[in-house]
């Protein structure tokens, strides 16, 4: 016969709960080699966001630069969108 499974008591677990809360109120103090692993995993993360952040702006400069370029080939193609000044009246 299998055994029944009873289901956890609310004590049980609001004892868990403060024996975790406990542990991760404690601090854990690193070694000098932890700390410098830490760190220059810390500096290589902030490398890699920003190497992200600027083929993102690169991206975005040159799809900007041929819109820029497609719109200078309209205008002196004759290709005016918007009339102005003496010309529209």
């Amino acid at each position: 016969m299998a055994s029944k499974v009873e289901p956890l008591s609310i004590e049980s677990l609001l004892q868990k709960q403060k024996a975790e809360k406990d542990a991760a109120a404690k601090p854990k103090f690193l070694s000098k080699e932890e700390r410098a692993k830490l760190a220059i995993e810390k500096r290589a993360q902030e490398i890699q966001d920003q190497r992200a952040k600027e083929e993102e702006s690169r991206r975005d400069r040159e799809a900007l630069e041929r819109e820029a370029e497609r719109v200078g080939q309209n205008d002196r193609a004759g290709g005016y969108r918007y009339a102005s000044g003496a010309r529209s009246q």
